[in-house]
């Protein structure tokens, strides 16, 4: 592997640290902007919902419903 490819790998781990830090401040918050912000749009996902059932759909659909009914939650990020 080269130098470059090395310094790549280790810029694109630190953006998906970035982004997991990110999409967990705001479903913590519910603070649907941040959190969509970590979607394309139109983005599909596929989710096990605050109610147990499998959910399968755009990403803003299903944050839409979930914070109809969602409290206050807490992520916590191990062995990133």
């Amino acid at each position: 592997m080269t130098k470059e490819r090395d310094i790549e790998k280790l810029l694109d781990k630190q953006l998906i640290h970035e982004l997991m830090c990110r999409y967990c401040r705001g479903v913590d918050r519910l603070d649907k902007e941040l959190t969509m912000s970590c979607f394309w749009p139109g983005a599909i996902d596929v989710h096990l919902g605050h109610d147990g059932a499998l959910y399968t759909g755009t990403a803003e659909d299903y944050f839409n419903q979930e914070w109809e009914v969602s409290t206050a939650l807490q992520h916590l990020l191990y062995n990133v």
